[in-house]
């Protein structure tokens, strides 16, 4: 997740997205699906896959980053 926070804090968010997957596909392996991590992990993908829908103006994109974060949403 390290790096892909300072890919998001270098307003790189497709670059970010691959970093956070990667963090979220090892933290569903090591945790409870409703572990409070799993949350957060779930928000850094949506954030990343939102803005680059914004970006490329592709709504299903942004269906599926609604989807990320009502999943986090659930989480917390």
């Amino acid at each position: 997740m390290a790096v892909g926070r300072v890919k998001w804090l270098q307003n790189k968010p497709a670059e970010a997205e691959v970093y956070f997957r990667q963090a979220l596909e090892m933290k569903k392996k090591l945790y409870n699906p409703d572990h409070p991590w799993m949350g957060t992990a779930y928000d850094n993908v949506a954030n990343a896959v939102s803005s680059v829908a914004i970006i490329q103006k592709d709504p299903v994109r942004m269906k599926e980053a609604e989807e990320l974060y009502r999943e986090a949403l659930r989480i917390d």
